[in-house]
């Protein structure tokens, strides 16, 4: 329901109970049919959700993924989304079995980007006006990690 997270992430944001409980089945029903899988991020010491981390678009026919993730912005830069990426890409790459991840981000959003290149990810397309939002055509930027390389990081 962050208005400044979804503005990063080219979403309306929640307003009504019923949005964020179809929001919760929208989840359920990934990991049921097995292309989705979504982690609450929290605190060590507090269960509050401050964020969360997930694939969607999980193609296990050929072991792909793609990631999100949001957290409060008075949780940014603070290192937790570095830890969360590197949680969940272990996760995708060693127990789902990934051979690649994909980010589709805004390119404006310099800090998605800058967490994706740091945890490895490579700039792959540049899409022009190829998403439609609140009016306006948008663009996209598609980062993507194989897990060769993921792993030649790991070990450095």
């Amino acid at each position: 329901s962050n208005k400044d997270i979804m503005s990063a992430i080219d979403k309306t944001p929640i307003e009504r109970f019923e949005e964020i409980e179809s929001f919760i089945w929208l989840i359920e029903d990934g990991i049921n049919s097995n292309t989705g899988i979504a982690w609450a991020v929290c605190l060590k010491d507090d269960s509050k959700m401050i964020g969360h981390f997930g694939f969607h678009r999980i193609d296990f026919s050929n072991h792909r993924a793609e990631i999100g993730y949001a957290l409060l912005p008075q949780f940014q830069r603070l290192g937790l989304a570095n830890e969360g990426i590197k949680a969940a890409l272990d996760c995708g790459f060693m127990q789902l079995g990934f051979h690649s991840i994909e980010a589709d981000v805004n390119p404006i959003n310099n800090a998605s980007m800058g967490l994706l290149l740091k945890n490895g990810f490579v700039k792959e397309a540049h899409f022009k006006e190829n998403y439609f939002f609140n009016g306006v055509f948008l663009d996209s930027a598609i980062f993507s990690l194989l897990k060769k390389d993921y792993l030649s990081n790991v070990i450095k």
